[in-house]
């Protein structure tokens, strides 16, 4: 397995949740200090509107310059996860991002994922009480090219049509629902077996091998706990013509064994669609936005044991 670096990580945790710039009342806009950030040529929240289920929707939208690169939720050994700081928004109780399926990105001999050029990101808004919401984000995200660039954005939203039902102009923006059919699907899949895995004490951690039917041939897996302070690594992959086995280590913050709750394991199967590739100079390169999308991305939430 790969050194394990969760003090550089700590690090790069900190460097994102620098605080963030005041932006002015103009919606839309976005605030960075000496101007745009390199790489970037727009970034807004679409307006709140409620889809024919009920919910209510809304995305971040983010357009780079050609080649440029930002990072999904759990990105690997050297992306940089962007982080939501909704406090200033009014009359919501949560904004959960829904993430479409990333890309494989190589660069040299990393392998992470995220989205090349643009990224649009749905967010699920739930109303704390009557009447419409008003949302206010501050967001740290890094942008990449042959550097990264951790960009301080404050971006503000309001309801399509003053939150009344059926209002003029409420309708959903399409970006919204192109990329929610991108979000992967549950698993398991039909017909096929949920994940089983096993867990080993090694000397800072945990390390868990995730065996996953009905697989073979995906070229990269996500795993990810939901626990606080838990560092994991890039999964190495062993592939067999009926499945695949992801293997990971999990080091806490304490550095030692511990115990690892397997209903909190997440893990995202990136599929064929979203097949890493290589520009053959040994630079970065990465599939189209939108790869892995419906069947090609699988998440599963929570492991048998084995």
């Amino acid at each position: 397995m790969k050194t394990h670096s969760p003090t550089i990580l700590a690090a790069l945790a900190a460097t994102l949740a620098l605080p963030l710039l005041p932006a002015p009342a103009a919606a839309q806009a976005f605030a960075q200090e000496n101007g745009r950030p390199p790489g970037l040529r727009s970034a807004e929240l679409l307006p709140v509107a409620t889809l024919p289920d009920g919910r209510r929707m809304t995305a971040l939208v983010v357009e780079m310059e050609e080649g440029w690169k930002t990072y999904w939720r759990s990105p690997g050994d050297s992306g940089m996860p962007p982080g939501f700081d909704w406090t200033g928004s009014t009359n919501v109780r949560a904004a959960e991002p829904l993430w479409p399926a990333p890309e494989v990105i190589l660069s040299g001999s990393d392998r992470t994922l995220g989205y090349h050029d643009a990224l649009v990101l749905p967010v699920r808004v739930d109303a704390a009480g009557e009447g419409p919401v008003a949302l206010d984000l501050k967001l740290a995200i890094g942008l990449c090219k042959n550097v990264c660039v951790p960009a301080r954005l404050h971006l503000v939203a309001d309801e399509a049509g003053g939150g009344a039902v059926g209002a003029a102009g409420a309708a959903p923006d399409p970006r919204i629902a192109q990329a929610l059919a991108r979000v992967p699907v549950a698993g398991p899949l039909p017909g096929r077996a949920t994940p089983a895995c096993t867990v080993t004490d090694i000397p800072d951690g945990v390390r868990v091998a995730a065996t996953l039917p009905g697989h073979a041939g995906s070229p990269s897996v996500a795993m990810e706990v939901m626990q606080d302070g838990v560092w994991v690594s890039q999964p190495e992959l062993v592939q067999a013509a009926d499945g695949l086995t992801a293997t990971a280590d999990f080091v806490p913050p304490e550095a030692k064994p511990f115990t690892l709750d397997l209903s909190k394991l997440r893990m995202t199967v990136i599929g064929r669609d979203a097949a890493a590739a290589a520009d053959g100079t040994g630079g970065e390169a990465g599939v189209g936005a939108g790869a892995g999308a419906g069947p090609g991305a699988v998440e599963y939430q929570g492991c048998a044991a084995s």
